[in-house]
């Protein structure tokens, strides 16, 4: 069913007006010093902050990558997790150049809390460090609960949770190449438990389907299991010198299984080669991914399940200038799937550039490029676990990404960024609630609505307006500051099915003293909209998050923790149907050894 098309371009204009506005008049009162760069290469077996004392602040800005479009994560959990806007890494301000002798460093560390709905959490870690010819990384933990909910109709709904990961990275160190190894584990148990309004004393037609169908068969309240093992393989040269020749390679493999039968496998193979001729150089970019999703047999009336056998590549040779203020490259991006009944074949320019104004205050940046998204069965359950288990989901093609945009320093305190994206696009999937149409005697047709959800694709145009600013006076503050607009414009669907237009974050910590700490993080995500046959379409309402944890540090081996989530204590929906827990409260320990 295709929902009339709608555009409000007044309300449109307003908001990047605002998200304009609200960047570029802090950047007019502000005062510009300059900083000097620092380039890090650091390897995250998991989320850890680190602090090195005494430490002399080189430089720490946001940073917008000019040449992909950029695209906010919001992670979902029962668990009332915080909303996050962007992946953050908080930077590590770097030591005093003057020789100091090492201090303690600890090779492991572990946490464990409890908090509100029966949660329970535990996490491991041990790092073999300070070792000239290899590094190893080995990290586990579980998490869960087995809380409760409270749905549209005023009905409670157990919402048991658990998952369970472990991560183990190892790196050689030889003299002209390094060879890493990466395998991943993790085990999720989490229940369909959202709202569904099926009367299992109805009959229905779905799809294309003939047959009637009882309500009763329809309904779906069961358990769900994931499973999925991962195996990656890397080496890259060492080569420092700017005129040499570098690349890397990567080889991955991954298995990925439900409790509903679906099985699914993906090798994956790609690189990178850049090889300068003085001012010049040549690059290459390559990625091939063969996948195959092996299905159950089809369970009537409920699912009809099909395999999938693909392979999709992209492959984008590009040829550049780099000079000290300015860096110009050309290329063409060459992408497709083929191997199955929707194989293709795309293309388009690649061409972005930027341009230093003043170094180490302000640069600017922009382009004309594409991109080719890998999507099958795994990526879509990463991305919405309540997704149908017999969903199919096409490869997004953005031929065109126009962008442009602006990154510097107002002081050196304060330093900012600032994006537009205009995208044109192919196939970009939206999640829709599976629908039924009540078998009755009326003229009027009469739809019920499921808790999983299925995929639809749509063609059109996607304007994003962003801008971060970071604010870090001294050692004891950090504000960080992100708004984004994002725009759509679809070609037959009437709204972007569970896509904000407006993301708002902010986040600040604060060191109360040597020992204390205080972090906290406010979120607002914009109202969205779901789609409901035969009425208007839903109106999700905004969310708000506000989360505040705090920590203490008892002495060099022991911690203390605590963090509220949802401390406003909002209802919302990330799914329709599926609302988040309220107030959630964990304290907890660390333990470094």
């Amino acid at each position: 069913m295709k929902a009339q098309k709608y555009i409000s371009l007044k309300n449109k204009n307003i908001n990047i007006l605002i998200i304009l506005s609200s960047i570029f008049i802090v950047s007019t009162n502000s005062v510009i010093f300059s900083q000097n760069s620092l380039n890090k290469d650091v390897k995250v077996i998991r989320e850890y902050n680190p602090t090195v004392s005494d430490a002399i602040k080189i430089e720490q800005m946001p940073e917008l990558d000019d040449t992909t479009s950029y695209h906010p994560t919001f992670k979902y959990s029962i668990l009332s997790h915080a909303f996050a806007t962007a992946n953050e890494l908080e930077p590590i301000s770097p030591a005093k150049m003057a020789k100091t002798k090492p201090g303690l460093l600890n090779n492991s560390y572990s946490r464990f809390g409890i908090g509100s709905q029966n949660t329970i959490m535990g996490e491991l870690y041990y790092n073999l460090l300070r070792n000239k010819k290899y590094v190893v990384g080995l990290s586990i933990g579980h998490e869960s609960s087995d809380g409760k909910v409270i749905l549209e109709n005023d009905s409670e709904s157990e919402t048991p949770f658990h998952t369970t990961w472990s991560d183990l990275f190892f790196k050689s160190i030889f003299k002209k190449i390094t060879l890493s190894t990466n395998l991943h584990f993790d085990h999720n148990i989490y229940n369909y438990y959202g709202f569904q309004t099926i009367d299992e004393n109805q009959y229905y037609t779905y799809a294309n389907n003939t047959g009637s169908f009882s309500g009763n068969d329809l309904k779906f309240n069961n358990t769900q299991r994931i499973s999925s093992f991962a195996l990656g393989l890397g080496l890259k040269n060492l080569e420092t010198k700017l005129e040499k020749t570098k690349w890397h390679t990567n080889f991955n493999y991954l298995t990925f299984g439900t409790k509903t039968g679906a099985k699914h496998n993906r090798f994956e193979i790609n690189g990178k080669l850049h090889t300068p001729a003085n001012t010049l150089f040549f690059d290459l970019d390559a990625k091939l991914s063969a996948f195959s999703t092996i299905l159950p047999d089809s369970i009537e009336p409920m699912f009809n399940f099909k395999n999938q056998h693909n392979t999709d590549f992209s492959l984008l040779p590009k040829i550049g200038l780099q000079y000290d203020m300015a860096y110009v490259e050309a290329g063409l991006l060459l992408a497709g799937r083929f191997g199955g009944s929707d194989s293709e074949f795309k293309a388009t320019p690649h061409i972005t550039g930027t341009l230093t104004i003043a170094e180490g205050i302000v640069s600017i940046f922009g382009g004309l490029t594409g991109k080719y998204n890998f999507n099958d069965y795994e990526t879509i359950y990463r991305e919405n676990p309540f997704v149908s288990p017999d969903a199919t989901v096409k490869n997004s093609f953005y031929g065109i990404d126009l962008h442009g945009g602006i990154t510097g320093n107002f002081s050196s305190t304060t330093s900012f960024s600032a994006r537009f994206d205009y995208n044109y696009f192919n196939d970009e999937h939206f999640f829709i609630n599976r629908y039924y149409l009540r078998n009755t005697a009326s003229s009027i047709d009469t739809f019920d609505y499921s808790n999983v959800f299925d995929i639809i694709h749509d063609n059109g145009s996607l304007l994003k307006v962003q801008g971060e600013l970071l604010i870090n006076p001294s050692e004891l503050l950090n504000i960080r500051m992100h708004a984004c607009y994002n725009g759509w414009n679809l070609k037959n669907q009437q709204y972007a099915w569970f896509k904000p237009e407006t993301e708002i974050g902010f986040s600040g910590k604060i060191k109360v003293s040597e020992t204390f700490s205080i972090n906290s993080s406010i979120n607002l995500l914009g109202f969205r909209y779901t789609f409901i046959p035969g009425i208007e379409p839903k109106k999700l309402n905004s969310i708000f998050d506000l989360n505040i944890g705090g920590n203490y540090l008892l002495n060099k081996t022991w911690s203390f923790w605590t963090t509220i989530n949802n401390a406003a204590f909002m209802k919302y929906y990330k799914w329709n149907g599926y609302p988040s827990y309220g107030l959630s409260v964990m304290i907890g320990a660390s333990y470094s050894f």
